[in-house]
């Protein structure tokens, strides 16, 4: 069964030659001069496949939640792929992708990235949005 084996929110990500290089990951806290604040982070994220999720489409949901449910920004989409050229039949296929989350903050609170797929339970990824007072 296809699942996230990790997302991490960051400013920059790029991955080249098998390798993810990940610039500033972990985003716990953010504290914006003023709301409402455009925010860009990236989200870099590893899917695991075996062998019976390859060629068939995997639902796959990236949303952005305030505290009190409400929905500021989110991705829909299906995810599909077959065995790469050379990939070794016995094991799972990693797949790493790195993707643009723009989210406008408009008030303080407690945030959360839910990374779903599969409608399996999400990886979670909270961080707390408090703007700057002079």
């Amino acid at each position: 069964m296809a699942y996230v084996a990790f997302a991490h929110l960051c400013t920059a990500a790029s991955f080249r030659d098998g390798l993810l290089s990940i610039l500033e990951a972990g985003l716990q806290q953010f504290e914006p001069d003023q709301l409402p604040y455009r925010m860009q982070p990236t989200l870099a994220f590893q899917l695991i496949l075996d062998e019976g999720d390859l060629g068939r489409a995997h639902p796959m949901t990236v949303d952005v939640t305030h505290q009190d449910g409400e929905r500021i920004a989110g991705l829909t989409f299906d995810f599909s792929m077959n065995r790469p050229a050379g990939a070794d039949p016995a094991l799972p296929i990693a797949f790493t992708a790195i993707q643009l989350l723009p989210m406008d903050l408009r008030r303080d609170g407690l945030y959360a990235v839910r990374v779903t797929i599969d409608g399996q339970e999400p990886t979670q990824l909270p961080f707390r949005v408090r703007a700057r007072t002079s």
